[in-house]
């Protein structure tokens, strides 16, 4: 089948990556990257991209900054997202301090005798605002 060129090609093994990759089985994409070589098949900037991108977002950080460090050293142009999301530690954002913060909702009590709903009032709150939330 490889002689007659009826194997796998770069397409067929960047949908096998991805499809790993979300079955959450990076192993697997690792080792179809080892055969994409013994296919004659020459990884591209979108192979490396699938690989890093997939690599990280499981966690496996150094692999994923190897395969970045093999894609420029043949040549290929680093992408921004890419370098981004390898920065990041594995936690989340790297920017401490400016999440935002979710917002409160209001607490509610049934009021037993009415059978309703009602928001609980705050001592501070004006006399305006406690009859426009009843």
């Amino acid at each position: 089948m490889k002689k007659a060129n009826l194997g796998p090609n770069g397409n067929t093994f960047l949908k096998i990556l991805g499809k790993f990759f979300r079955l959450e089985q990076p192993e697997m994409a690792l080792k179809i990257w080892t055969e994409m070589k013994h296919y004659g098949v020459v990884p591209d900037s979108t192979h490396y991209t699938v690989m890093v991108q997939g690599l990280a977002n499981r966690r496996l950080l150094m692999k994923a900054r190897e395969l970045f460090a093999e894609m420029r050293s043949n040549g290929f142009l680093g992408d921004p997202k890419l370098e981004k999301l390898l920065k990041e530690p594995v936690g989340g954002s790297s920017v401490k301090g400016k999440q935002r913060p979710r917002p409160v909702k209001q607490a509610t009590r049934v009021n037993q005798k009415q059978g309703r709903m009602k928001r609980w009032k705050s001592p501070h709150q004006s006399r305006e605002e406690k009859t426009s939330i009843e």
